[in-house]
């Protein structure tokens, strides 16, 4: 059975001492990323989402690569996820 962050038992005692942040970017790298097809956001950044932790990356369609891992915003934000501007 493939391993999923979603299913981890992580027991509390090893979570209580690390910061929330620490410890997702820990998943992040740990994680071995199976991402879905290329998708066009709203403001028309190409991107692909990891279907296991859901860390988001640009995708270029020319070289048909992911190029760059893209931050997140916060909640709430109608702004593109860093990268590309939105077209005036």
């Amino acid at each position: 059975m493939a391993w999923h962050a979603t299913q981890a038992r992580i027991p509390k005692e090893f979570t209580t001492g690390m910061p929330a942040p620490l410890f997702s970017r820990l998943i992040e790298k740990l994680c071995p990323h199976r991402f879905s097809w290329p998708h066009s956001g709203a403001h028309g950044q190409d991107y692909q989402v990891c279907l296991i932790c859901g860390t988001a990356y640009e995708y270029d369609w020319i070289t048909m690569r992911r190029t760059r891992r893209l931050e997140e915003l916060s909640k709430g934000s109608s702004a593109p996820l860093s990268g590309k501007q939105p077209d005036a």
